[in-house]
């Protein structure tokens, strides 16, 4: 792949769907990054929103456009990859704020033309909610987690992700077709087809806010295990079969999960219920239990419709 020039042209692309609430903040940031304005295009794709979303686009300098054909994310991803003119693409979502420093700290991070892929740091904004203290204490959207400690190969989560556009057109652009999982489905294909590796640059940071509601986390929980087993299905002959000791691992799993949580219970109850501490502590123990079985429905869903077996 051909070597980058000295400051590289790069696309941010900005999937939104009602986002009129937190849209502004996000390209607040996006106009104020600290990367040579000549060399910096900043693209909202519009995934139908029904809200005041391009009211609030239209007071920024950036370029909006529309993703109609399909509801989804990745579509919506892919309409901003097809419409990008920079070699270089970075990705973050209408609820994440990026650090001024974001782009020129992810761009520099292609120093190795071997690299395809890199992940900037996902740091959550101050929770408000017990679904968002709870994804906090989770490290949820850990990318040196995705990276490091994924059951497959390295992944990336889009919520701060940067990529070389052509390695991103020749690995075959997301899969607009899923509601979750396209994230490392595409970063597996960059590395299987085009032998790239992706590197984590801790310094490129986006700050993201949490799904505040538990139902919302719920939802979320699902659809990240229907698109696990969906992932499955594409790369299962080189991931190889689930075995009955994966179905023990999640059982044993979820076994620790309910004894935290009876265990925090049953403190809670000593105390009268007049601990706010345990009554906490209760509360996330509780909601990791059930986060735990949303997912295990989702896979159970996918592996139903796929039929495969994935316990």
């Amino acid at each position: 792949m051909a070597a980058m020039t000295v400051v590289p042209r790069v696309s941010v692309i900005v999937p939104v769907y009602n986002g009129a609430e937190t849209i502004g903040a996000c390209l607040e940031a996006l106009v104020a990054q600290d990367y040579p304005k000549d060399q910096l295009e900043i693209l909202v794709v519009d995934n139908k929103s029904t809200d005041e979303t391009a009211r609030v686009v239209a007071r920024y300098p950036v370029r909006c456009v529309r993703e109609d054909q399909a509801q989804s994310s990745y579509a919506a991803r892919n309409r901003g990859v097809g419409e990008a003119s920079g070699e270089l693409l970075a990705f973050t979502d209408a609820d994440c704020v990026p650090a001024r420093d974001w782009l020129r700290r992810g761009v520099a991070a292609f120093a190795d033309a071997r690299i395809g892929g890199v992940a900037g740091e996902i740091q959550p904004l101050p929770p408000q909610t017990i679904a968002q203290r709870y994804a906090v204490e989770k490290r949820a959207l850990s990318q040196e987690g995705a990276l490091r400690q994924n059951s497959y190969r390295p992944a990336v989560y889009t919520a701060n992700a940067f990529y070389r556009k052509r390695a991103l057109e020749q690995a075959g652009l997301f899969d607009p077709s899923v509601k979750s999982g396209g994230d490392a489905d595409l970063a597996w294909r960059v590395q299987e087809r085009l032998g790239l590796t992706l590197a984590y640059c801790p310094e490129a940071v986006v700050y993201h806010e949490h799904r505040r509601r538990v139902r919302d986390l719920l939802k979320q929980r699902r659809n990240y295990g229907y698109g696990s087993v969906v992932n499955y299905v594409k790369h299962r002959q080189q991931m190889g079969r689930r075995t009955l000791r994966q179905a023990w691992w999640e059982l044993a799993s979820l076994g620790r999960r309910l004894g935290r949580f009876a265990g925090a219970l049953g403190r809670w109850a000593c105390s009268g219920g007049c601990s706010g501490v345990w009554r906490e502590r209760t509360a996330i123990e509780g909601l990791d239990v059930l986060a735990f079985c949303a997912k295990k429905l989702g896979q159970w869903h996918a592996a139903l419709r796929y039929r495969v077996w994935y316990l």
